[in-house]
């Protein structure tokens, strides 16, 4: 199991990862690989360029992964991880209150899945996201399909999720205030689609 800590995950220290091997043979070894930010800069650029044209991404080995915490010991890092989890929890706890109680329970996802995001289910999404972003707030599209980027494979499944869920923002960079502005803005739009 992979876990980020990187930007805007749930817990946000602004860098790194680490996984939990559950085989307890898997021989594991640190590796220090060569990084060229150019190279991350350049695979990022690529891939999010496909996703966007709905074309195949071809991948070419380069140095875009950095593997070094020479700034911070393993110890170091794991005590900051834990130490940030629940102010984490805290903001999430106080901005997903407000959109479960402002928000209709019919566009929500269960508790469990409203953690790193809340989710919601809502018609004409594009036009709700654009509405938000002109009212100078954000949230974001749901992951996009990969269907056709990485492999020749159909995902309806990924599709149709896709075009109807958005993820609203509960970390750090939000606040209460503009939560409640955002559900202003939601409902509106619910208003009138229906």
């Amino acid at each position: 199991i992979l876990h980020s800590t990187g930007y805007a995950k749930y817990v946000d220290l602004g860098y790194g990862g680490f996984a939990h091997l559950i085989n307890k043979n898997l021989l594991y070894s640190s590796q220090h690989l060569q990084f060229n930010h150019h190279d991350l800069e350049s695979i990022s650029d690529s891939y999010k360029q496909a996703i966007k044209n709905k074309s195949t991404f071809f991948y070419q080995d380069s140095n875009w992964l950095s593997t070094s915490l020479s700034h911070v010991t393993f110890e170091d890092y794991k005590n900051d991880v834990i130490n940030n989890i629940q102010n984490s929890q805290k903001i999430k706890n106080k901005i997903n209150s407000i959109y479960e109680n402002m928000l209709p329970k019919k566009i929500q996802f269960a508790a469990k899945f409203q953690q790193w995001r809340f989710n919601i289910t809502v018609p004409q999404k594009e036009v709700l996201l654009k509405e938000i972003f002109k009212n100078g707030l954000f949230a974001s599209s749901h992951y996009a399909s990969l269907d056709g980027i990485f492999s020749t494979n159909k995902a309806p499944n990924a599709e149709k999720i896709h075009s109807s869920i958005i993820n609203l923002f509960n970390d750090r960079y939000f606040n209460e205030s503009k939560a409640v502005q955002l559900c202003k803005i939601i409902n509106k739009h619910l208003q009138l689609c229906e």
